[in-house]
């Protein structure tokens, strides 16, 4: 009874330490643990990489597609800016074409000089010449005196502030153009003593001025022919009229004087008649000088307002 009895606690002694070995077993090694945790890190940094890797393709694909746009963009405005330079291309041509139609100035001049070399009447043996009076009226201080005056005038029917603008810089050039001319003629006039150095292109009267400088300086008055609005700056428009005792001092002997006065009438007819033409080259040659200067200083602009609200002068210079 007692061997059983002792059997009976060493079997179940036997038991639970069978059983208390086996939980120690069962628990996790420090080894063990530490691996866990260090494969548990792995797939945590694992994922974040993943996900940094996700947010920089989507950053790098969002960069992407902005610079494309921004590409885009920038093709489309040089496209706009190009074909804006072409549009102005264009316009440029159009006006060298215009302006091409322009007879030169110096061959203007030329044939100026011939023609009134030819208006000249062989009867007028006296010593005011119309061709002496020419060459007086044809120096280079008189030349710029009616460039001054043509201004002047154009200036005073200008009717946009861009062209009256363009106006006023021409007239101040001709100003320095006449006191260099002055002084390579030796002339004891200057810009000061004429009145003309602090004269305005708008100031009142800047016509009347211009006109008494160029009397002070040729020693007679200033006459003009025609209507003072077109602007004639021609020399033998603007040439002192022959008077009536000069006119009777070159007819011929009392015998043929109804021939010659005949003749007189007629080259008076032809000197009319030259005079207009020389009018109308004047009036041309200025408005082409205009345009010249506009398009010289690329005043595109003003050069087509100024075209488009001046047909009759669009039909002369075609």
């Amino acid at each position: 009874m007692a061997v059983g009895a002792i059997s009976g606690v060493s079997n179940r002694q036997y038991v639970q330490n069978t059983r208390s070995t086996q939980a120690t077993q069962a628990q996790p090694t420090v080894e063990e643990t530490q691996s866990q945790n260090t494969q548990a890190v792995q797939e945590t940094q694992s994922q974040n990489t993943q996900a940094v890797q996700e947010t920089q393709s989507q950053n790098t694909q969002a960069v992407q597609e902005t610079q494309s746009q921004n590409t885009q963009a920038v093709q489309e405005t040089n496209s706009n800016n190009q074909r804006e330079v072409t549009d102005s291309t264009t316009a440029v041509s159009n006006a060298q074409n215009i302006l091409s139609a322009q007879i030169n100035q110096d061959t203007v001049n030329q044939v100026a000089a011939v023609s009134n070399t030819e208006v000249a009447d062989p009867s007028n043996t006296t010593e005011e010449t119309v061709p002496e009076d020419t060459t007086e009226e044809s120096n280079p201080v008189n030349d710029v005196l009616n460039q001054l005056r043509d201004v002047t005038i154009e200036n005073s029917v200008a009717y946009t502030d861009g062209y009256k603008g363009i106006l006023e810089d021409r007239f101040e050039n001709l100003k320095a153009e006449l006191s260099t001319a002055l002084e390579e003629s030796g002339s004891e006039h200057t810009l000061e003593s004429l009145g003309l150095d602090d004269l305005d292109i708008a100031a009142e009267g800047s016509i009347q001025t211009i006109e008494n400088a160029y009397a002070q300086i040729n020693g007679t008055g200033y006459s003009t022919s025609g209507d003072l609005s077109v602007g004639v700056g021609d020399s033998e428009a603007v040439a002192p009229t022959t008077t009536p005792e000069e006119d009777t001092s070159t007819t011929g002997t009392p015998t043929t004087g109804t021939p010659n006065n005949d003749t007189s009438d007629n080259n008076t007819s032809d000197n009319n008649t030259e005079a207009e033409d020389d009018e109308y080259d004047a009036f041309k040659e200025f408005t082409g000088a205009t345009l010249q200067y506009m398009y010289k200083y690329e005043s595109y602009s003003n050069l087509f307002n100024f075209m488009n609200g001046s047909k009759s002068i669009y039909d002369i210079l075609m």
